[in-house]
Formats: structure tokens, C-alpha cells, sequence
């Protein structure tokens, strides 16, 4: 009587199967655990800017950028009762980065680079993801130079600040309210919004 049993080409492509359907299914694991991990620190990120937002109705000013700047930082209780601790980069294992105009009462970004970016955006610290103070203008990035001509920019003004006019231009921003020049400084009574068109 013949003995069936399995040849050693058999037990070759059975191996190399199974190993390919590890190998997919370790690599979409790593995937979707990134995916993530981003979608942590873009919580973080907008948890920090609504206490930022807070502190800054509280004191005029926003959180001292010193406050994030070393490891010891992380798990801070320095913004609080806004924020009970300060949450860090898990890979970094440093805080957010922080970046304000040389007053630090203007504006303020809060950034990070994230592993899978689904927009590209020009942040102040050179990072792939920001977000920060309505007033704060978060602009692409700069595409290729392309042959087409461009249109020339008109300068107008939005309210950055209560009584405190910016211009724009008018081919890459939308801002409202805007005012020409003449009327920016008197009717500046609200901040406006700026959007990328």
C-alpha cells in the first residue's frame, strides 16, 4: 500500500502563502495604527488650542511658549484649570510645538508632523499639520511655478485683531468682513476670518 502524504513543492507554497498573508496583514496592522496615532495628535492638538483660546480670554495673552519647550513639560500642569495636563508627541516624547508672534498675544500656532498628512499646509515651524488662533492665516504650500500666468494680487484689509487691520490679497484669500483702505481702522470692530480659495 502507497503512503499519500504531501510533496516538499506543496509544503513550499503552503508556507509561502501563509507568509504572504502575514506580511499583508502585519503591514495594514501598521497602517491603521498610525492612522491613529494621527488621529490622536490632531485631538491633542485641537484639545491645546481650545485652552490656548481660553487662557487667552482669561489673560489677553496666550500660554508662555517656555511652557512647552523640554520634556519635563509633558504631563505639566501648567495650563490648567484649562487643561489638566500638557499631552506630548508620543514620538517625540516632547511637547506639541508652540509658535507665537514676538508678543506672544497676536497669535499662535500649535503644530506637529503627522505620519499620513491628507492636506499639505504651511505651518510657521515647518511641520506638515498646524492649527492655532482664528486670526492666524495657515496658508498651502507653495505648488510648482507653472507656465500659466497668475493674476496680480489686490491688496484689502480684514480685522486681525480688534482695531488692528492686515491685508490680504484677494487672489489666494477670502476674508470677511474686508475693507478697503480708507475704512479698515474704523470699521475694524470685530475679527474677521480668512479662508484659502
Amino acid at each position: 500500500m502507497q503512503k499519500k502524504g504531501f510533496t516538499l513543492i506543496e509544503v513550499l507554497i503552503v508556507v509561502a502563502i501563509v507568509t504572504l498573508l502575514i506580511i499583508t496583514l502585519t503591514l495594514s496592522l501598521v497602517s491603521q495604527r498610525s492612522k491613529a496615532e494621527d488621529a490622536r495628535d490632531r485631538t491633542e492638538l485641537d484639545r491645546l488650542r481650545i485652552a490656548f483660546v481660553d487662557y487667552y480670554n482669561d489673560n489677553n495673552c496666550y500660554p508662555p511658549k517656555t511652557w512647552f519647550d523640554a520634556q519635563d513639560d509633558c504631563g505639566s500642569n501648567n495650563l490648567a484649570p484649562y487643561l489638566a495636563k500638557i499631552s506630548c508627541n508620543k514620538i517625540t516624547g516632547m511637547p506639541y510645538v508652540v509658535v507665537t508672534d514676538d508678543t506672544g498675544c497676536g497669535w499662535f500656532e500649535l503644530s506637529t508632523d503627522l505620519r499620513h498628512p491628507t492636506e499639505t499646509m504651511l505651518c510657521e515651524s515647518s511641520k506638515n499639520y498646524c492649527l492655532g488662533s482664528a486670526n492666524h492665516i495657515f496658508a498651502p504650500k507653495t505648488p510648482a511655478p507653472s507656465s500659466i500666468p497668475t493674476p496680480t494680487p489686490v491688496n484689502t484689509y480684514y480685522c486681525q485683531n480688534v482695531g488692528n487691520c492686515a491685508a490680504y490679497d484677494t487672489v489666494n484669500w477670502n476674508c470677511t468682513p474686508n475693507y478697503p483702505t480708507s475704512a479698515c481702522a474704523t470699521g475694524c470692530s470685530h475679527t474677521g476670518s480668512c479662508t484659502h480659495r
